[in-house]
């Protein structure tokens, strides 16, 4: 599992109860994510930090070898 973390120190944003609401940007990060059968978490509240966790299987692929 691939895991990146992204925390700031600003001034946090309110999310949306309605999951697919939101930027633009935000919508595409979280359909790519869905595409790679992972998940995207977003934390933050007006006037703190905010927070976003990506999460992303790691698939390895077989080695293919020519004999």
């Amino acid at each position: 599992m691939l895991i990146v973390t992204v925390t700031d120190n600003g001034q946090g944003f309110e999310i949306a109860k309605d999951k697919s609401n939101g930027g633009f940007g935000l919508i595409q990060i979280r359909a790519r994510i869905n595409n790679l059968k992972g998940r995207l978490v977003i934390t933050s509240v007006k006037g703190t930090r905010t927070n976003v966790q990506i999460e992303v299987p790691i698939i390895e692929k077989p080695s293919t070898s020519i004999a």
